[in-house]
C-alpha cells in the first residue's frame, strides 16, 4: 500500500469540487439532531445495505489510490453540514456548496455509505466517470474556497465563519450547555 496516496479529512486547496458521493437527503430516525432540534426521540436509525456500502467505499478507495482525491469524509453523526464543517477546520478553508432538498433531513440528516470528497476541476470528469461506472450515485455540490462555510438552501442561504464555527466546536460541551 503507497501511504502517500491517502486521503486527509480537511479542505487543503481553494477550487477544488466538492462531492457527495451517495444519496443527498439523510434521515433523521434515531439521530441526536432530531431529539436537539424538535425534542422528538423518534425513529430507526437508517438501515444499512451492505452491498450499496461496500461499492462506496471500494469507490473512494480507488480514487484515493488512483491520486484523485487527497480529501475525503463520511456523513455520520450529524449529516451534510457537520460533515462540511468538520472539513474546513483543518485549515481554515472554507466552501460553498448548495443544498437541492428542503428540511432537517437535508442538512443533518444521517444514512450510510456517503462520503464528501473534493477533487481538482481538472479532473473531475475522469471521477465521477469512475463513480458512473459503479452504478454510484453522486452529486456536485460546490467550491472549496474563502474563510466561511456558504450553504445555499431552497429557503434562502447559510454562512458561517469558519473560525467561529470551530471555536464554537472547541468549546467545552458544559459551557456551550449552559449557554
Amino acid at each position: 500500500m503507497d501511504i502517500r496516496r491517502r486521503a486527509e479529512m480537511g479542505f487543503k486547496r481553494p477550487g477544488e469540487v466538492v462531492v457527495l458521493l451517495g444519496e443527498e437527503r439523510g434521515e433523521l430516525g434515531g439521530s441526536e439532531v432530531l431529539y436537539l432540534l424538535t425534542g422528538l426521540e423518534a425513529g430507526h436509525p437508517p438501515a444499512l445495505d451492505l452491498k450499496r456500502e461496500k461499492a462506496a467505499q471500494e469507490a473512494i478507495r480507488d480514487l484515493i489510490a488512483s491520486g484523485l482525491v487527497q480529501t475525503a469524509h463520511d456523513l455520520a453523526e450529524g449529516g451534510l453540514l457537520v460533515a462540511l464543517a468538520e472539513m474546513a477546520f483543518p485549515h481554515g478553508l472554507g466552501a460553498t456548496v448548495e443544498v437541492r432538498e428542503e428540511g432537517l433531513e437535508a442538512l443533518f440528516g444521517e444514512a450510510p455509505s456517503r462520503i464528501l470528497f473534493t477533487v481538482a476541476k481538472e479532473r473531475l470528469k475522469e471521477a465521477t466517470a469512475r463513480l458512473e461506472a459503479q452504478g454510484l450515485p453522486y452529486r456536485i455540490l460546490g467550491e472549496t474556497g474563502g474563510k466561511t462555510l456558504t450553504v445555499l438552501t431552497p429557503k434562502g442561504v447559510l454562512e458561517w465563519e469558519v473560525a467561529e464555527l470551530k471555536a464554537i466546536w472547541q468549546r467545552p460541551l458544559r459551557e456551550v450547555l449552559d449557554g
